[in-house]
């Protein structure tokens, strides 16, 4: 979720001076709304991860399931 994003879903965006202040309401949201992001991340990862444990699906297959567990984690929203 961008910071544009945030701003729109919070109906904020008529608001011109959010960030008047260093420790402002929207940055601690902000900064919420990040951390959310990246616990759904390493838990989707968590699934591929246990994906590729739990099942004997040979090789290849295998890598391509730590490739994808690390692509996730790997991913960023800025």
């Amino acid at each position: 979720m961008t910071r544009d994003d945030i701003i729109n879903h919070l109906g904020w965006s008529e608001f011109t001076d959010i960030d008047s202040q260093p420790d402002s309401l929207f940055s601690r949201i902000e900064s919420l709304a990040r951390k959310a992001e990246e616990a759904e991340r390493e838990a989707c990862a968590k699934v591929c991860d246990e994906i590729g444990s739990d099942l004997w699906i040979g090789d290849a297959d295998e890598a391509s399931v730590a490739k994808c567990a690390a692509g996730i984690r790997a991913r960023s929203t800025t």
